[in-house]
């Protein structure tokens, strides 16, 4: 037996005394996920697992926390062995069995598992398949009355258990994770984000984006590959189709099919090294293996010499052998020849480079990505035309870096529609800094395609928050002292702000002028915002720059000061911000008294600046300037007349 502690590194803190509490302001959902954490012990209540099933068999309360036992699972995970080696077809075979076997034995107690990916599955050390992590897990009869999300795994959920649907939540879930399980096994990457494809087939009217896993993973049966796709499918009846495609499969292939037993104990004598760290033991048996040609083996020997951080580096070694791999097809043998060639000083880079091409053209998606990654920051020597269509396609195939990629660099106007649409699904997909583009367009609008929406800014830049990214927290915390898009939480703002002072200063002085100063009564206080206006203007921020300038033309928090007002609006405008020249020009124009003032034609000057920026109120100001014509004359306006008594 084993005990797994709870520990949630995200929100959780060891005392001084060794016991685990929350860390501070995640009281709350530290609460709710050990109530959760005690549920899943309780799940499989009174019934005695199967061999494979992993799950909680009780839970314990101590001094130092919550504990589960459950049962000790001595070897690696799916993941640990993906990464160090491919799977042969037996392999394969063994582990859609096992997944099947495992899913209907759940399904007939009545759980969903919810979680099934290569982190979750298990090898021990006599080759048993095992299922573990039911953190996700939810009875089958209580997920249409459930309130709250579902965990998910992004590449590894259906789009119903993304979008929280518990009336539609039901086995297909499972299967969904298992061919995404199979797929990742077989093509070296996860499926594209359920939820994305959704979006593509059915609002877009696009292609689906998952791709064919054949030519990644030479020599599997076509059969296999269809059912993996089948249960990928993103209607449920279709799952059905897919898993019974895959039953008769197997049926068809006999339980007692598999690799030569040479093959077979070459695989295991080299994973059972690789958990002990014998590296020796371990490079002798897979060179074995290696040397009838199976390619597990050859991946593995050349992991070994290359990336396995063992003594036996040997990058000739791993050369050779990657070599082997990739003259039988393989694209990730490819692509590791590609990065070692790549760190050569004697390889020209164009030859590296070639091994990249022909991984990327076989669709593998690590090398799409490299191809797109390398053209756009203009490293390497990628052709435009390959380098462009390498870019459109990896953010096609879901990668979120390449979608967000490609919205940076859409910025033609006839494009900006597709530009925020792409940047919209880099959000979704988890990119952080999307989120927090994305946050900000809805705070201000963005090229006429994203319209103002105080709700939506304040989710996205919640999202991008959560995910560790500091400089949303400033706009946010504005958004949190103004009440826009939803309660005003004025401590919550000054305390977002509190925790970046330390590494961010001006953002957090900035922030917190605005909190101040554009929050509701009875927060409202324009004296304290000049001040952390005044100290982000001193630790060089420049947005500061042009709320300064405002309070002091206006005479908030403080005396009208006209002419420092302009020196603010001037020094924001050499730092790079057009509303600089925007703000700088109001105020010249408000200043002329006539066409002939020279302040009227420094105006002008400042607007256009701004307008050919892309400022449209600079804009609007230049017409109405026009339409004024220079010749004309302030008048000041008269005085009320007094009414005589009668």
């Amino acid at each position: 037996m084993a005990l797994k502690e709870f520990y949630p590194q995200q929100y959780a803190r060891r005392t001084e005394t060794g016991r685990v509490g929350p860390k501070s302001g995640s009281e709350k959902i530290f609460q709710i996920d050990l109530e959760l954490f005690e549920i899943e012990s309780n799940l499989l209540h009174g019934v005695a697992p199967i061999t494979g099933i992993a799950a909680p068999t009780g839970y314990i309360q101590s001094e130092l926390g919550g504990f589960h036992s459950m049962p000790l699972v001595d070897g690696e995970s799916l993941l640990s062995r993906s990464d160090r080696r491919s799977l042969g077809e037996d392999e394969i075979a063994q582990l859609a069995a096992e997944l099947l076997r495992l899913t209907d034995w759940l399904h007939a107690q009545g759980i969903l598992h919810l979680d099934i990916k290569l982190h979750n599955v298990m090898f021990d050390r006599q080759g048993q398949v095992w299922l573990s992590d039911f953190g996700a897990a939810v009875r089958l009869d209580e997920t249409a009355q459930r309130d709250e999300p579902f965990i998910i795994t992004a590449g590894f959920a259906p789009p119903e258990q993304v979008w929280g649907e518990g009336e539609q939540v039901g086995v297909e879930a499972d299967w969904y994770g298992v061919g995404a399980t199979l797929h990742t096994c077989l093509a070296d990457f996860r499926p594209p984000d359920s939820d994305y494809r959704h979006r593509l087939v059915h609002e877009r009217r696009e292609p689906d984006p998952l791709v064919e896993v054949g030519p990644l993973a030479p020599g599997m049966p076509q059969a296999l590959l269809d059912a993996v796709r089948g249960c990928l499918s993103l209607e449920r009846k279709a799952r059905h189709q897919g898993v019974e495609a895959l039953r008769t499969w197997l049926q068809e292939r006999g339980q007692t099919e598999r690799a030569g037993d040479a093959v077979v104990a070459a695989r295991r004598a080299g994973d059972l090294a690789c958990l002990e760290e014998n590296w020796t033991q371990a490079r002798d048996g897979y060179e074995s293996g290696a040397q009838v040609g199976d390619l597990p083996c050859q991946l593995a020997l050349a992991w070994i010499y290359d990336e396995g951080n063992t003594t036996l580096n040997d990058e000739s070694a791993a050369l050779e052998v990657y070599g082997k791999a990739a003259d039988q097809g393989r694209p990730l043998a490819l692509y590791r020849v590609f990065r070692i060639l790549e760190e050569r000083e004697e390889t020209p880079l164009a030859s590296a480079e070639k091994y990249l091409l022909k991984a990327a053209d076989a669709g593998y998606l690590r090398a799409v990505r490299e191809v797109a990654r390398r053209w756009v920051e203009h490293e390497g020597s990628i052709d435009w035309e390959v380098g462009h269509d390498m870019l459109w396609r990896a953010a096609r195939m879901g990668s979120v870096t390449s979608q967000y990629w490609l919205a940076e660099w859409l910025d033609d106007e006839e494009r900006w529609e597709e530009k925020w649409r792409w940047m919209t699904h880099a959000a979704q997909g988890g990119r952080r800094r999307a989120q927090l583009e994305l946050g900000l367009a809805y705070c201000s609008g963005a090229h006429g395609v994203v319209a103002v929406n105080p709700k939506q800014a304040r989710r996205w830049l919640e999202k991008a928050w959560n995910n560790g990214l500091s400089e949303a927290a400033a706009p946010l915390a504005d958004l949190l002292a103004r009440g826009a898009g939803g309660a005003c939480d004025f401590p919550r703002a000054i305390d977002l702000l509190s925790r970046i002072e330390k590494w961010s200063g001006s953002r957090a002085a900035y922030g917190m002028g605005m909190a101040y100063w554009r929050a509701r009564r009875p927060h409202y206080d324009p004296f304290t915002a000049r001040q952390w206006f005044e100290k982000a203007v001193e630790r060089g921020s420049k947005p500061a720059l042009l709320a300064l300038g405002e309070m002091c033309q206006d005479g908030v928090g403080g005396e009208q000061d006209v002419e420092r007002a302009a020196r603010c609006f001037e020094r924001a405008a050499e730092a790079g911000l057009f509303e600089g020249d925007y703000a700088l020009g109001r105020l010249l124009e408000k200043l002329a008294q006539s066409g002939d003032d020279p302040r009227w034609a420094q105006a002008k000057g400042h607007y256009e600046s701004a307008a050919g920026q892309g400022h449209e109120e600079a804009a609007k100001r230049l017409r109405k300037m026009a339409k004024k014509g220079d010749e004309w004359t302030r008048v000041e306006p008269r005085g009320k007349r007094k009414r005589r008594k009668k």
